[in-house]
């Protein structure tokens, strides 16, 4: 398996992983996510790569994409309750179904955790839903703390 830094041209294979994992999303949160055409998924990533603050990786095996991984520095500004701060955000990660529980997952994490370390920043920080557990508890075996939870109650059946 190789690590290597996401081009334009992999933004196709990379939204079909993505697709798999939004899908997932929308079967579970359908009051939050919804449902898109699978051209929409390459076309927002192929803005996702072009930006200039992101940092995409791929995992490939034998020169197939079978995971990837986006993130970027956020820069958090002091206020009078939070300390000014700077991490590497997470915002997405998936590995394709067929080749999940072989490690792929683990090594795009350790190829952020060197990226974060090269740019000095103290922290990588991600979400999770909590109906993912097995995310959860893959990010809590790779050292992941939580640190917050977010809760919602609808107001009434129409707004589920």
């Amino acid at each position: 398996m190789k690590i290597s830094e996401a081009i334009l041209d992999d933004a196709e294979s990379i939204a079909r992983i993505q697709a798999v994992v939004h899908n997932m999303h929308v079967g579970n949160i359908a009051w939050y996510f919804k449902k898109v055409d699978d051209h929409r998924f390459v076309e927002a990533m192929r803005k996702v790569i072009q930006r200039t603050e992101t940092y995409a990786i791929v995992a490939k095996i034998d020169e197939e994409i079978v995971g990837y991984a986006v993130c970027f520095i956020r820069d958090v500004p002091e206020s009078a309750f939070i300390k000014e701060n700077r991490y590497l955000y997470l915002e997405q990660i998936g590995v394709h179904p067929l080749f999940r529980r072989r490690g792929i997952g683990r090594e795009l994490i350790k190829a952020i955790l060197e990226y974060a370390r090269q740019k000095s920043l103290g922290r990588v920080v991600l979400d999770t839903w909590e109906f993912n557990e097995e995310a959860l508890r893959f990010f809590q075996s790779m050292g992941f703390e939580i640190q917050m939870s977010r809760l919602a109650m609808a107001i009434d059946k129409n707004s589920e």
